[in-house]
This record gives structure tokens, C-alpha cells and sequence, in this order.
């Protein structure tokens, strides 16, 4: 059972004690919400089908959206009553692989379909895709720290780097060694200012990347 997993530093409302909080999402179909201090679980979300990948907002611990297998991105806020119905963000016919909140702009989700790409949604017009990103079939998708730059996965081609209010891509990053086919993998930005770049590969290394300063100026070729 692959599980995706997510901490946030929440507080007690009534110690104000620090606590964390960990949510993990997977193939048993729903999403688990520990706490790391008892280490029982907070709450359950049950969900149709598989668990890809989940958020959290980077402000309020008690917000989060997940990417499902049956083709949605839902959002649950754990503040409302049980019974309330959680937010689909986004619908397609073929799966979500990765969701994530911009960590600046909490209000837009990048997300990426087995089908459709990398897109850019706005959480407050639910169903419409604000940026279509030029990519095809993705399994992973993340935003620098600083909220401006996305880099992705896509099966069998390099990891690629976008401008978030561009399609265009900015660069991929290649090596002769590096292939993704086979299995699901994640990608991230790395270093203390997210100059670099990292993806595993079916040769079972792991390969880092440095984003040139054409790429961190934010040069629109390729």
C-alpha cells in the first residue's frame, strides 16, 4: 500500500503546546490524519478510489486537497461537520498523480494528469483550469518555495521546468542515463534557494540537476 505523506506544525487551541500533525493518503482508498504526539489518528476521509497524492495549505492545518485515482481533486476542511461534502477542485475522465498548494498563494493548486498535463487551478472557481501547462501525461508536479516556478514529471521524457503564469516551458533537464517509465516516481526543488533539481530514474539512481541562470532569470526558451 503506497501511502503519499504530509507534516504540518499545527498548535493545541487549548495549551497552545506544539504538535504535528501527519496526513497520508493511498491505496486503501482514503486519507489518515495522525497525530505524532500519541500517534493515534485524528480523523478519516474516505474517498472512491486510490489516494495519488495529497496537500496540505501552508497556512491552516485543518485544509488539504487530495489527488484521486477516479479523476478528481477534492479539498476538505476538517472544521466542518463530518456530514459536510468536500470541494471538487478539478474533474477529469483519467487520474490526478500529484496535487500541491502554492506555498505563497495558497489560493491556486498545481496539479498533474495522467492525460491532460500539468495545470494551474484557482480554488475559488472550482472545475475550471486556470493555465494548461504544455506537457503531456504527468506523474508528478511541485512548486519552489517561492511560489513562482513548477517543475514536473512526465513518463518516458525529462523532467521540465515552467514559469507558473506561462505554458511555456522554461527548460528539461536530461542525462543519458536517466529514464521514467516503468514506475511512479516524485521530483523536487532542492538547495537554499531551489537552484537545483531532483528526480529519481529506472536505473534506480537519483539524479540532481543545477537550473542554469538563464532558467532561474526566468528566460521563456527552452
Amino acid at each position: 500500500d503506497h501511502r503519499d505523506l504530509h507534516s504540518f506544525p499545527t498548535r493545541r487551541s487549548s495549551d497552545l503546546e506544539s504538535t504535528t500533525r501527519v496526513y497520508s493518503g493511498g491505496n486503501d482508498e482514503q486519507v489518515i490524519v495522525h497525530n505524532l504526539e500519541t500517534g493515534q489518528p485524528v480523523d478519516y476521509f474516505l474517498h472512491e478510489e486510490p489516494v495519488y497524492g495529497l496537500s496540505v495549505h501552508p497556512h491552516q492545518a485543518d485544509i488539504f486537497t487530495t489527488a484521486c485515482s477516479d479523476g478528481r481533486v477534492l479539498l476538505f476542511d476538517m472544521r466542518l461537520p463530518p456530514s459536510t461534502d468536500s470541494i471538487m477542485v478539478a474533474g477529469y475522465s483519467h487520474a490526478f498523480h500529484a496535487v500541491q498548494f502554492n506555498p505563497v498563494e495558497p489560493r491556486l493548486l498545481v496539479t498533474a494528469n495522467q492525460k491532460h498535463g500539468m495545470g494551474l487551478w484557482d480554488v475559488r472557481r472550482p472545475g475550471k483550469c486556470v493555465l494548461q501547462y504544455e506537457s503531456t501525461s504527468s506523474m508528478h508536479v511541485r512548486f519552489n518555495s517561492a511560489g513562482t516556478q513548477i517543475i514536473g514529471l512526465r513518463r518516458r521524457l525529462p523532467p521540465i521546468l515552467f514559469n507558473v503564469e506561462s505554458p511555456v516551458a522554461v527548460c528539461e533537464f536530461d542525462h543519458p542515463g536517466y529514464y521514467n517509465s516503468c514506475t511512479m516516481k516524485s521530483c523536487c526543488f532542492g538547495g537554499p534557494n531551489d537552484e537545483f533539481v531532483l528526480s529519481g530514474s529506472d536505473d534506480f539512481n537519483l539524479y540532481m540537476w543545477q537550473i542554469s541562470e538563464i532558467g532561474r532569470a526566468s528566460c521563456r526558451e527552452r
